[in-house]
């Protein structure tokens, strides 16, 4: 009997491929099993940057099948808790198939790709629009990859790029398209980009389709609303004592002296259910500030950190409204990710102390070489960017500047190091719990934190400056004191619009100091802990084009941090 059961079992497994590749074999599992949750419509908010449907080895931004190979295997194969899928075991062969895949070294095989393809079923015809666009449409992709779609808005007399809302999946959708932040009196083409994640250069899965070859934009008197977008706090993490709220709002509506719009900024708290999507309650921040792309919350001693359910997850909310509106326009953006929060406490704990826990536990994954490209900016055997402490290279971000994702994911969910890797014991975890709270000091106490800097203009869309003038604007600070800063530029290749491919910190990250120091924008000394800086920023002599800037803010402890802008400034 048993002899038979043998047979029976291998016969089972006689069809499970000695090397199998992700496009065969571990593709068509992944899609059935795990995508309804880890695809295009993620399960919750805070998987949003995790998608098992798609395989893309360079792509820097998303976490996906290639990043998470070994993960896959641990939680479907090995059972580690929290086991997946999370209500059936996936069959014998499936997961003897996703064994053999890692232990080949999870390769992605190859075949012939189709292009994905998209379809406009509503509206049929829409020759003007004013506050919105309601458009259903259904993508696909021949292959069954997993598509990520982005709409556009082309502005025919501008020439200018506006991206229209999230990232959607594929399939039958209805999105409400936001055209009341399009410049009146300005003819759009609104078109997709869908990316399938085919190849592995991120640059080469991209697919325009055009939606409506052209729509007219007209508001009346009440004229273009407000876009806003919240920089900061934006990627979760775990927020601790002072947050610098960071904000870009720009309304191109001008007055019958030419003046621009003047906009007023709400700021509110949003506190979430367990599930972090639905909201439970509202409260105010702040009102009628300014548009200065900054402000500087204190979360207050009373309030709650958790409740029964565990950490309570929060967004911000940036509400802007204009003045020249009739009635006046009003527009909102919230954290793409819930975040939690902690009060600081005061500590002796240095970073000499918790460095040797991270080199142990975290250097396989976050050294050099990093587990994966996605993973390749972060160094957690360094204390921050420009350190290089080897193997850390230049412009890699150390602890320091990812210390909310790092309290978040080793203190509060406890998930990292990985399940397959060697795990802190929890007095380890205590005491960078301890560190964190303390506001993460290099050396002795909190009087040797690190001065900050955050970009707001270029913020997340490219500056312009064809007027010939861009106005720079970033926010320093420093719990000790400032001593000054300084802004520097270079210029970059990149097409009229300077939409780039990729963000200013790639672009730049081989250019040398010499370099940047020979391009200085602006310089000065500064005091007190918190500053909202501006400057408007002439055409550089070098003419038009892509520039890419960095500033660079030092402290009374004469401690630099500097900070390349993602976006460039359009000349």
């Amino acid at each position: 009997m048993k002899r038979a059961l043998l047979l029976l079992t291998i016969a089972a497994c006689a069809d499970v491929p000695a090397s199998p590749t992700y496009f065969t074999d571990v593709q068509p599992i992944l899609r059935a099993n795990c995508a309804r949750c880890h695809g295009g419509d993620p399960i919750e908010p805070t998987v949003a940057k995790y998608r098992l449907d798609r395989y893309v080895k360079d792509d820097a931004t998303t976490l996906d099948a290639y990043d998470y190979a070994a993960s896959i295997v641990d939680h479907t194969v090995a059972h580690v808790a929290p086991a997946m899928p999370p209500d059936y075991a996936l069959t014998d062969r499936q997961q003897e198939i996703l064994t053999r895949w890692l232990a080949n070294g999870a390769p992605k095989g190859t075949r012939d790709n189709h292009t994905p393809q998209i379809q406009l079923i509503a509206p049929t015809d829409v020759p003007t629009a004013d506050q919105s666009i309601d458009t259903t449409f259904r993508s696909w992709d021949d292959d069954l990859d997993g598509l990520v779609v982005q709409l556009w808005a082309h502005d025919l007399m501008t020439d200018e790029d506006l991206p229209l809302g999230m990232q959607v999946g594929g399939g039958l959708r209805s999105v409400a398209i936001d055209s009341g932040t399009l410049a009146s009196k300005h003819d759009f083409e609104i078109y997709a980009i869908l990316d399938d994640g085919y190849a592995d250069d991120p640059t080469q899965n991209k697919t325009r389709a055009t939606l409506i070859p052209r729509v007219s934009i007209d508001h009346g008197a009440r004229g273009t609303a407000p876009s806003v977008t919240l920089v900061a706090p934006n990627d979760g993490g775990t927020l601790i004592g002072a947050v610098p709220i960071t904000w870009t709002a720009v309304d191109p509506d001008v007055d019958g002296g030419g003046a621009p719009d003047t906009l007023t900024i709400d700021l509110a708290l949003v506190r979430y259910a367990a599930d972090a999507t639905t909201e439970v309650s509202t409260e105010s921040i702040a009102t009628d500030l300014p548009n200065t792309g900054a402000f500087t919350w204190n979360i207050p001693a009373t309030l709650a950190a958790s409740d029964a359910s565990g950490p309570i997850p929060y967004r911000i909310r940036v509400t802007a409204t204009d003045s020249l509106g009739v009635p006046p326009n009003i527009r909102s953006d919230d954290s793409d990710v819930p975040f939690f929060v902690e009060q600081p406490v005061a500590t002796t704990i240095t970073w000499a102390d918790v460095k040797p826990l991270f080199v142990q536990y975290c250097a396989d994954c976050h050294g050099q070489p990093a587990q994966s490209p996605a993973l390749d900016p972060y160094c957690f055997v360094e204390y921050e960017k420009g350190e290089a402490v080897p193997p850390c290279e230049v412009d890699d971000v150390g602890v320091f500047e990812k210390r909310t994702d790092v309290f978040t994911r080793v203190v509060t969910q406890a998930n990292m190091p990985p399940n397959s890797a060697p795990k802190p014991t929890q007095a380890e975890r205590d005491k960078i719990k301890a560190w964190l709270l303390g506001g993460a000091p290099y050396g002795n106490g909190p009087t040797d934190a690190r001065p900050t800097l955050t970009w707001t203009a270029p913020g997340s869309a490219t500056l312009d400056g064809t007027s010939g003038a861009a106005m720079l604007a970033w926010t320093i600070g420093d719990a000790e004191g400032l001593a000054g800063d300084v802004i520097q530029f270079v210029k970059v290749n990149g097409p009229p619009t300077c939409n780039l491919t990729q963000t200013c910190p790639s672009l730049t990250a081989s250019t040398s100091d010499a370099t940047w120091a020979a391009n200085e924008v602006t310089r000065s000394m500064q005091s007190g802990s918190t500053q909202t800086r501006t400057f408007s920023w002439p055409r550089p002599a070098s003419g038009s084009g892509c520039y890419c800037v960095r500033g660079s803010v030092t402290d009374t402890a004469n401690q630099t941090t500097t900070v390349v802008a993602n976006k460039p400034v359009r000349f």
